[in-house]
């Protein structure tokens, strides 16, 4: 029998595996001989198998020995597409455990690296803890700070206006003081001139008792003497009375 190469993408059909079990289930149970000097097959006890023309059984046994070439090779073409795919099958299930210790190394080293990152959040969330604390207490602080500064703003503000206030006074004041010393300067003003008048008039006062003076000496200078003119006493009287007004005044 010429040698014929099976397809492994062509696997037996449940028809035909149905039909070559019918023949195992049909045939003499074995085990069978081959009688090589015979040319014949037999049974243990050396009966021939498949005689044509015999009986139900001689037709099954002949019909197996007929179909057992095809059959045979249709079982070998089944082993050899169940092992090669069986080796594909243990090829995957190689590659598929390859990549399984891969991918479980892989995940080892990954659960070490999330656990190692796992310890570096819970470090970093604890450091940012305590900042957050340290920033709440310093929030706190600028708080109390905040509202002192508030505080201090509005006793400033307290103090601006009674500055402003004073200040006003202080200009009013100045105001007044200004006009006053304006009041002043032209009192003084006035005074130096009256001053000067009263300077003048006693000059001239001065001048008019010298004469009144030369007039009563020169009336008693002689043996008879003249009598003293008569408005030398009025006004003597007067300019002494002028002088001592003057003088009262001036004091």
């Amino acid at each position: 029998m010429p040698e014929r190469e099976a397809d492994p993408y062509r696997p037996l059909s449940d028809e035909r595996i149905k039909a070559v079990r019918g023949l195992v289930d049909a045939v003499t149970p074995g085990p069978w001989k081959a009688n090589v000097r015979g040319g014949v097959v037999t049974d243990e006890s050396g009966s021939p198998l498949a005689v044509f023309g015999g009986g139900a059984q001689d037709r099954a046994d002949a019909a197996f020995i007929a179909e057992a070439p095809e059959a045979v090779y249709d079982l070998l073409v089944e082993v050899a597409w169940q092992r090669k795919w069986s080796g594909i099958g243990w090829r995957k299930a190689n590659s598929y455990h390859e990549q399984f210790e891969a991918a479980s190394w892989e995940l080892g080293r990954t659960r070490g690296l999330v656990a190692r990152l796992r310890q570096e959040l819970s470090r970093q969330a604890r450091q940012r803890s305590a900042v957050i604390d340290d920033l709440r207490g310093e929030l706190a602080a600028v708080g109390v700070e905040r509202d002192a500064a508030q505080e201090t703003s509005v006793r400033l503000a307290g103090l601006l206006g009674e500055r402003d206030a004073d200040l006003e006074l202080l200009r009013g004041k100045a105001a007044a003081a200004d006009r006053y010393y304006q009041q002043i300067t032209e009192q003084a003003k006035q005074i130096d001139q009256l001053r000067s008048e009263r300077d003048g008039l006693n000059r001239r006062l001065s001048r008019v008792l010298d004469l009144c003076d030369r007039e009563q000496r020169n009336a008693v200078r002689w043996e008879n003497p003249v009598p003293v003119a008569e408005w030398v006493k009025p006004v003597r009287r007067a300019a002494l009375g002028d002088a001592k007004s003057d003088e009262a005044g001036g004091r």
